[in-house]
């Protein structure tokens, strides 16, 4: 069973606020902070879609399955991920598997990843 506690950034004792108002969420068993994509990151990454920034990726399971700080999560398991709640919907309701597909895009380009959810 994986247990995945998301909370939100604020809340936690020691970590910076988001800037201008962005939802950011850190996925604790991931050890991967999120946050929704602003109009000037979609203008700057020459992406037009949705999904969610990847502001830090800490060691962990997002870390070994090779996400990076900078890459936009675009879908899981070949769902759209739209904002910061539908990833978080996403992967609460992955708790019986041990990996899932991740498209990224990464640089402009389109990167396929297993993301670990439990060892």
């Amino acid at each position: 069973i994986l247990n995945v506690i998301i909370e939100d950034l604020y809340q936690l004792e020691g970590n910076r606020l988001p800037g201008d108002g962005e939802q950011s969420q850190l996925i604790s068993k991931l050890n991967l902070e999120v946050a929704e994509l602003s109009e000037e990151q979609k203008v700057e990454l020459a992406h037009s879609g949705a999904g969610v920034f990847v502001v830090d990726v800490s060691s962990g399971l997002a870390l070994e399955s090779g996400v990076q700080p900078g890459d936009i999560i675009v879908s899981i398991d070949s769902n759209d991920v739209e904002d910061v709640s539908s990833f978080q919907a996403l992967i609460s309701k992955k708790t019986d598997i041990k990996m899932v597909p991740v498209l990224i895009i990464r640089r402009g380009g389109p990167v396929f990843l297993a993301l670990k959810l439990r060892k």
